[in-house]
């Protein structure tokens, strides 16, 4: 009856943290399956897990104890929305869930010692916990407009423009970059050749320069580095880096894949190639396997 939640993906370093459990298995429909929800009730969760995942995202930026207290605030939260919408036998479920997820390996000779009714009367009945692929918050929506003498000013560097609520049923690759990172720049191939092989199938590659330099700050000049570079998918420029805080970004290159729902799935920092690591085959398998799913 282990589970596969383990640490907390969210954490950012590895001291030991209970994992945050609930907010990682109620976005799940195999888990709403599970608990048999009415369509009202699994609409109320994901209402209410819009308004929780960008600060539990971000607050894997936190130091442990902050990060503790803002996870335990968020938790109770979306605990306190499942009272108002669950039944006292499905709050009885959820609890057992939790339980469940909460197992490691080292627990397992213990359960091993207990009679399977007093498994079940503990636990309740086991679910396979394989059956989780959503352990990551929604991806946040881009912000692609800026204020400039108070005016609105599109951000977008072509006629592209994108949100990330318009692309559900798609696979979405963000990537961070600025144009004079060399890090960055040895990258783009990578997202260049998935724009090529993977849009037909449903890809969609989105760059967002976020500037480091005064020289990365003027749009001629990321216009053409683009163009130079061969950039064929949608860019946006981030001047004030209200993306790079919105999705907690801490360095350049990284880039995030997004499910077909909007939910993150994984994400890669640094040169995927570096040193003969196999980073691009890595995130190109995973593009596969959400294109698949």
């Amino acid at each position: 009856m282990v589970s596969v939640f383990g640490q907390d993906p969210v954490a950012a370093d590895q001291v030991k943290e209970t994992p945050a459990v609930l907010l990682q298995m109620m976005r799940n429909d195999s888990i709403h399956d599970d608990l048999d929800l009415a369509p009202a009730a699994r609409r109320a969760i994901h209402e209410t897990l819009d308004t929780i995942d960008g600060p539990w995202w971000r607050s894997r930026l936190l130091e442990v104890d902050q990060r503790q207290i803002e996870v335990a605030r968020l938790t109770e939260a979306l605990r306190q929305m499942l009272k108002m919408h669950l039944s006292v036998s499905q709050l009885k479920r959820v609890a057992e869930l939790e339980s469940q997820a909460l197992l490691t390996k080292d627990d397992q000779p213990n359960i091993e010692k207990m009679s399977r009714q007093e498994v079940l009367a503990t636990y309740g009945q086991p679910f396979d916990f394989t059956k989780i692929s959503r352990t990551l918050p929604r991806a946040p929506e881009l912000i692609d407009r800026s204020n400039q003498e108070a005016v609105l000013v599109s951000n977008w560097l072509s006629d592209q423009p994108k949100s990330m609520g318009d692309l559900r049923g798609q696979v979405v690759a963000v990537h961070f970059y600025a144009f004079e990172c060399i890090n960055c720049v040895r990258n783009l191939p990578h997202y260049k050749s998935w724009h090529q092989d993977l849009a037909d199938e449903g890809l969609v590659v989105i760059g967002i320069q976020t500037p480091e330099t005064s020289r990365e700050r003027e749009l001629s000049a990321v216009k053409t580095a683009a163009k130079e570079s061969g950039i064929a998918y949608p860019l946006l420029m981030d001047p004030k880096s209200e993306n790079w805080n919105a999705w907690g970004n801490t360095m350049w290159p990284t880039v995030y894949l997004v499910d077909k729902e909007g939910y993150i799935r994984t994400w890669w920092q640094g040169e995927m190639n570096w040193q003969g690591a196999k980073g691009e085959q890595t995130m190109r398998d995973h593009i596969k396997k959400l294109l698949a799913e």
